[in-house]
């Protein structure tokens, strides 16, 4: 079983109190993740009134204010429980200083982050903060982890030694630590220090500096690395390279060492343009050590492309073609470009040309297929002609006509198999009669398909009849 453990969690870390960082997690298991419960406030939270209750409060104005005991504060999405909390007031009154004092202990919850810390300090003119010895886990979406120290500016936020996993609790099979993590809010992008990469709490990779984007904006530079090791691949360390080359194009470069196959080149270009978009990907391994393949010195590599367009107002382009360089390829790497249960590579092209009552297209379909079995290979679809049709409201509105035909030829690169056109109609008729009891719907519809069948050239070939 191929075991991987991935760093995408890091980017979640360091989007702590950032809204615009929200990671889109909705296909992960959220079991035992806390959850919001209270009405999610909008707008600047800072300027909404706090509210305060405690078994004991000395006040002493305009210098300090001290609650004792079950103290609870809520400010908009803000909920703070704590033992004592204490507000002073420095300096003169045209250039006040209010702090806030956290002592013996806190728990803090709001919809983006519950924490459960020792003391902890704020600026209430600059909203600064500082926090000690805290944990965190995030709501609604999975992340935990500690801090020694966590400093709360506007624009930045740094944590001192922090860890971070997003498994759930109980489980602690990966997790990583770093000496410091800082993030920029407006720039959307975080720094890391020293980061070590633990498994079962045992170190298997080091970094000294790390840079990541946060957020929606598009920057320049390294991306999250995964690590892992299976018995097929050994010891794996892969390390993505961005490059924003312009607002419409970008590409994402991931060379990738295995220890039981070698050094892999990742890359994936994708682009935007008037007349569509689409990505290319290519994947190559230039000799494959594994033990099966050294001796033939296998090179095995993957090209994958992805397109879709409109033109000329009334006009589509589909493209999804993939192929690789053997037939256990996707037996042995991940790819996200397919799967060893698919049994087969797609490779398909298509053109059409819409009208509001009728449409037809021209497209070419053909796979490869993994299966060792199969000595001769498959039929591909070329070309195939499609038109359709339809009518509404005849015969004052009581019925509605439709036409499905079809053209396909099917060949094959073995001159034993023979080559084939099939023709296929499908006209229909349709009648919809309804009143307030109930409704009928009537249709009727023919089925016509003819094949011209050709001997394949080969010797031996099979002889066909037309039918």
């Amino acid at each position: 079983m191929n075991k991987k453990h991935t760093l995408i969690s890091l980017a979640i870390l360091t989007a702590l109190y950032s809204q615009q960082s929200l990671a889109d997690l909705h296909e992960q298991c959220l079991m035992g993740v806390p959850k919001f419960s209270g009405e999610v406030v909008t707008g600047d939270v800072n300027s909404l009134p706090v509210y305060i209750e405690a078994d004991n409060a000395e006040i002493n104005q305009p210098n300090d204010a001290t609650y004792q005991g079950n103290v609870d504060l809520k400010q908009g999405n803000r909920h703070l429980l704590a033992q004592s909390v204490q507000v002073k007031q420095s300096g003169n009154q045209s250039t006040p200083l209010r702090m806030a004092y956290v002592r013996n202990g806190f728990d803090y919850k709001d919809n983006q982050i519950n924490m459960l810390g020792k003391d902890a300090e704020f600026n209430l003119d600059s909203h600064d903060g500082n926090l000690t010895n805290s944990e965190y886990e995030f709501v609604g979406r999975q992340g935990r982890g500690k801090a020694d120290n966590i400093t709360l500016h506007n624009n930045y936020r740094v944590m001192k030694n922090a860890t971070f996993t997003s498994c759930l609790h109980g489980d602690n099979a990966w997790a990583v630590d770093a000496s410091e993590i800082r993030q920029y809010v407006k720039e959307e992008y975080a720094e890391m220090w020293h980061a070590r990469f633990k498994i079962h709490g045992v170190p298997v990779f080091y970094t000294p500096y790390l840079q990541l984007p946060i957020g929606d904006r598009r920057r320049s530079g390294l991306l999250i690395p995964s690590a892992g090791t299976s018995n097929r691949d050994g010891l794996w360390y892969a390390q993505p390279i961005y490059w924003n080359i312009a607002p419409n194009y970008d590409l994402t470069f991931t060379p990738k060492y295995m220890s039981r196959r070698g050094w892999q080149a990742n890359g994936e270009f994708r682009y935007l343009t008037s007349i569509g978009e689409g990505k290319v990907a290519g994947e190559y391994l230039g000799k494959d050590r594994y033990s099966e393949y050294a001796s033939d010195n296998r090179k095995r590599h993957l090209f994958y492309w992805n397109h879709n367009s409109s033109f000329l107002q009334n006009w589509r382009l589909n493209i999804n073609y993939t192929r690789v360089s053997d037939k256990r390829y996707f037996n042995d790497f991940d790819s996200i470009y397919g799967r060893s249960t698919d049994g087969y590579a797609n490779q398909y092209a298509r053109i059409a040309y819409y009208q509001p009552n009728y449409n037809f297209s021209l497209s070419a379909h053909q796979f490869q297929i993994f299966d060792d079995i199969v000595n001769i290979g498959p039929y591909r679809a070329v070309p195939q002609l499609d038109f359709n049709y339809h009518k509404y409201d005849l015969a004052n509105g009581w019925l509605n006509f439709k036409l499905h035909s079809q053209a396909v030829r099917f060949d094959n690169d073995s001159k034993l198999m023979p080559t084939a056109w099939r023709f296929h109609a499908e006209p229909s008729l349709n009648s919809l009669m309804s009143n307030k009891y109930g409704s009928l719907n009537i249709e009727t519809k023919l089925y016509a398909t003819r094949y011209e069948q050709k001997k394949g050239s080969g010797k031996n070939a099979e002889d066909v009849q037309k039918r």
